[in-house]
C-alpha cells in the first residue's frame, strides 16, 4: 500500500471523529451517553483502522483496536484520541 492510500484512510477517520463529535456533544445534557453508530459505519471505521493497521508497527495495533472499541460504543471522541 502506498503513503497516499494511508494519508487517506487517516484524513478519512479523523475527519469522520470530528464530524461525529460535534454532533454527538450535547450542551444541555453533557453526561448524556451517544448511541452506538450504525453496524455498516461501524464496519467502515473497522476497514480504515485495518488500513492503518496494515501499515504501522506492531506495537501500535492495540491503540487500533482500543479506538475501535470505543468507536463501536458510541464514543467517537475517545476513539481518535488513540490516534494521535
Amino acid at each position: 500500500m502506498d503513503e497516499q492510500t494511508f494519508v487517506t484512510a487517516i484524513e478519512t477517520v479523523s475527519n469522520t471523529l470530528g464530524a461525529m463529535a460535534l454532533v454527538l456533544i450535547h450542551q444541555e445534557d453533557p453526561l448524556a451517553l451517544p448511541e452506538p453508530p450504525a453496524a455498516s459505519d461501524v464496519t467502515t471505521y473497522e476497514g480504515h483502522m485495518n488500513t492503518i493497521k496494515a501499515q504501522v508497527a506492531q506495537d501500535y495495533h492495540r491503540f487500533m483496536d482500543m479506538s475501535l472499541r470505543d468507536y463501536r460504543g458510541g464514543f467517537p471522541d475517545r476513539a481518535g484520541a488513540y490516534l494521535i
